[in-house]
This record gives C-alpha cells, sequence and structure tokens, in this order.
C-alpha cells in the first residue's frame, strides 16, 4: 500500500524549505499536476533540490505526515456505508480531489449524510485505515 500525503501538505512544506530558490515553481507545477504519493513527491523533491541543504527536513516531514488517504479509499468507504443515504450524490461530488484529508472526509460525510450509525462506522473506518498506513511505514 503506498503512503499517501496531501497535495496541500507538499505544498506546505515545499514553501516552507524552498520558497525562495529557482525550482520552486516548477516543483509545485508537477505537485498540482499528479496524483502524489510519498515516493513520487521524494522523486520530484530529489529532482530538484537534491543538492539543497533544507532536502533531508522536507523528506522527513514527508515522512511524518500520514493524514491523508487516497480518494479511491474515500470513495469505497463511502459506497460501503452511505451508497443508500439521501446525501450520498452530494458526497460523491465533494470527493473529487486525488487525496482527502480524513477530518475533511469526516466532515463532508457528516455534512451529507448526517451524524448516524453509519457514519460513526465510516469514521472507524477510516481510523482504522490510517493506523494501517501508519504501521506499514515503520516497517
Amino acid at each position: 500500500m503506498e503512503s499517501i500525503c496531501s497535495v496541500f501538505q507538499l505544498q506546505k512544506f515545499a514553501e516552507k524549505y524552498f520558497k525562495d530558490f529557482e525550482d520552486y515553481g516548477d516543483f509545485c507545477i508537477e505537485l498540482d499536476n499528479r496524483d502524489i504519493d510519498k515516493d513520487r513527491a521524494k522523486f520530484l523533491v530529489k529532482r530538484h533540490f537534491f543538492e539543497n541543504e533544507k532536502y533531508k527536513y522536507y523528506l522527513l516531514d514527508v515522512d511524518a505526515h500520514l493524514e491523508a488517504f487516497g480518494l479511491v479509499e474515500a470513495k469505497k468507504l463511502a459506497v460501503r456505508y452511505f451508497k443508500d443515504c439521501e446525501g450520498y450524490g452530494d458526497l460523491c461530488r465533494e470527493l473529487k480531489i486525488d487525496v482527502i484529508l480524513r477530518e475533511r472526509a469526516l466532515y463532508l460525510a457528516e455534512k451529507y449524510c448526517g451524524y448516524t450509525q453509519k457514519y460513526r462506522d465510516f469514521e472507524l473506518e477510516i481510523n482504522k485505515y490510517t493506523k494501517d498506513v501508519r504501521s506499514q511505514d515503520v516497517m
């Protein structure tokens, strides 16, 4: 399973470490144009900033950030728990970005489908998924 990091978070890290460098703009353009996993982000950073002293700190921040998961997983969970709910179509329209933060997925599920037992099951499943990703990254 890939370790997913949100493009927004990667851009925040890039700004923190590389905003004053010539390749910063090109790097951000590449982040915007791709589905990003951590390995891809590390490759892009290495290509643009390998010689930079801040390179290793960026990698540490990327490795520490595990609060996002893939859109495909979010949609699978939405289908499993909310397919019969009134707000299901609205929820699916909102789940259109490449990577979604755990908190955003929970917010959208509650907004469109209400705080129900199905929502609680959805939340537990997301928590289990993010825990699985964390334990795999440690290995």
